[in-house]
């Protein structure tokens, strides 16, 4: 498999050479154009990132309709800015709720592979006999004979490949962050997203949280715990100076994923 990647690669850059040399005698833009492109295609490496755009059912389901429902005279319930007994929890668009994210993921992975092979043998040429009278056929028995008269001895090898590898990972995650409800469908349920940016010292902060949550798992503080999120996306990223320190430099990484070996 690694001479077959580097065969292609080897044709892609031949291709990529042939075309360069074509633009430059023909002094074609859209083609030098073409050849650009190509050749970024090849070394571009795109670090990974999360849609947080809504799923696809909720878009599709219809937002719920929401009717003024008036208190009767003499109601404890009222709909005043502040009333004395009042639900304090998220249940329209734009209200806001916290989430209390705490997320740990164990990982281990064990795996081994040997393979042994031996080969070898003889190989004998066919005899062929004449029982006839005819000394034109038994002649050319002979003749036959003779010419074939040999035999292959194939030399034994041995193949042995030993391989294997280990992984053990864990990782944490306890934060919170307020999130607000972007639409409530009408069976009930909330999609919610929050967003926090924090700059401490030239050190950039960014949470992304999505996700769909019922009302019931709501706490009466209005608090939500994130095992209750479905289609749960989060990004916890930093930017600045100690950030840029933890990871290679663009031309390294473009360079390491461009190299065939």
């Amino acid at each position: 498999m690694p001479i077959f990647i580097l065969c292609v690669y080897c044709l892609w850059n031949k291709l990529c050479f042939n075309y360069i040399v074509q633009s430059i005698s023909n002094m074609d833009l859209i083609m030098i154009k073409k050849v650009f492109f190509l050749l970024i295609f090849t070394l571009v490496y795109a670090d990974p990132i999360m849609d947080f755009s809504p799923p696809k059912y909720v878009e599709e389901l219809p937002e719920k309709d929401f009717v003024e429902e008036f208190p009767k005279l003499g109601s404890l319930f009222g709909q005043g800015e502040r009333p004395m007994f009042a639900d304090r929890r998220a249940m329209r668009v734009n209200d806001i709720l916290l989430v209390q994210v705490s997320e740990s993921s164990t990982a281990a992975f064990t795996t081994q592979k040997t393979y042994n092979g031996t080969q070898g043998g003889n190989l004998n040429a066919p005899i062929l006999n004449y029982n006839g009278n005819d000394e034109g056929i038994s002649q050319s028995v002979q003749e036959f004979q003779s010419g074939s008269a040999f035999d292959m001895t194939l030399s034994n090898s041995n193949s042995n490949f030993n391989g294997g590898g280990t992984q053990h990972r864990n990782e944490n995650v306890e934060l919170e962050i307020t999130a607000r409800v972007i639409k409530v469908l009408n069976n009930g349920n909330y999609y919610i997203e929050g967003t926090r940016q924090i700059m401490v010292d030239g050190e950039k902060k960014i949470i992304l949280l999505s996700g769909v949550i019922r009302p019931y798992d709501i706490t009466s503080n209005n608090t939500i715990e994130s095992k209750f999120i479905s289609e749960l996306k989060l990004n916890y990223t930093s930017e600045g100076d100690i950030s840029n320190k933890r990871h290679k430099k663009w031309g390294s990484a473009e360079l390491e994923q461009a190299w065939p070996y």
